[in-house]
């Protein structure tokens, strides 16, 4: 009897210690930062505005510096308690930012906008809200970029990805 209490308290004690270490990798991942890549492998930074499943613009910035920048204000966003469940935000508008690799390939963000806050979507990583000071410094560096008059549905433009011909 007394070998089934010694069981049954390791058992206890392991689940708690399974639970407990758990609990921490959860908490750990909360102060995880956006991922962004190094300014230094990037051809360019790809912004597409899209409305109702639809790219209306196409936003290039290509000058190294700028792309730093942009990148920098990334990785001050703050992680919010919201969720990425998707590829894209469940939004009627959003602009799509598309990291072109030199050595090919993206990497793929989402912007939109909400009760009058910035945020950033990393598909099923987490969404992060962009500080007020930066947000001037996104306009400017959109402003200051080559900009074209595009109209692509969504899926084209995943499939354009996908075969590295965007």
């Amino acid at each position: 009897m007394k070998s089934i209490y010694k069981k049954l308290g390791l058992a206890l004690i392991t689940i708690v210690l399974l639970g407990s270490i758990l609990m921490i990798k959860l908490r750990l991942n909360d102060n995880q930062p956006l991922k962004s890549p190094d300014p230094k492998e990037l051809e360019s930074i790809v912004l597409i505005n899209f409305l109702q499943g639809k790219g209306t613009n196409k936003i290039t910035i290509k000058e190294e510096l700028d792309m730093e920048e942009f990148l920098q204000v990334f990785t001050r966003a703050k992680r919010t308690k919201m969720e990425s469940t998707s590829d894209f935000p469940d939004k009627e508008e959003f602009m799509l930012v598309i990291y072109r690799f030199k050595s090919g390939g993206n990497g793929i963000r989402s912007l939109y906008r909400e009760d009058g806050e910035l945020f950033v979507d990393q598909p099923y990583m987490g969404v992060f809200k962009i500080k007020k000071d930066d947000i001037e410094i996104l306009d400017r560096l959109v402003e200051d970029a080559y900009k074209e008059d595009i109209s692509i549905e969504l899926d084209d433009m995943l499939d354009a990805l996908v075969k590295d011909n965007f």
